[in-house]
């Protein structure tokens, strides 16, 4: 069974929710849980990322995109916005996003 097919015939007649559901059966639950903590504030957001999750687009999500940066440790290297999140972090794993600090000066 093509579920693509099934999905570009019934696409103008599902819902928001009904396309969503069709995207994950078609990923065949490769979809990976993760918990996003805003450093600042402790803030958690369980978020659901998919194949091709990108930093820009996790942050676009939080409504943190352009103000914040993400790592997947604490103290671990900064991702850069078009890094793959979903090959970087475990299913159940830890994202943590924080503005960005600038060292040195002048």
């Amino acid at each position: 069974m093509n579920t693509k097919i099934i999905e570009q015939e019934l696409r103008p007649l599902m819902t928001q929710e009904r396309q969503t559901m069709a995207l994950q059966v078609e990923r065949n639950g490769v979809m990976k849980k993760v918990a996003a903590v805003i450093a600042e504030t402790g803030e958690l957001f369980d978020l659901e990322i998919g194949p091709g999750t990108t930093c820009r687009d996790v942050l676009a999500r939080m409504g943190k995109e352009g103000t914040h940066i993400v790592s997947v440790g604490k103290g671990a290297d900064t991702l850069s916005s078009d890094d793959n999140v979903y090959q970087a972090v475990q299913d159940g794993g830890k994202l943590y996003i924080a503005t960005p600090v600038e060292v040195g000066g002048d």
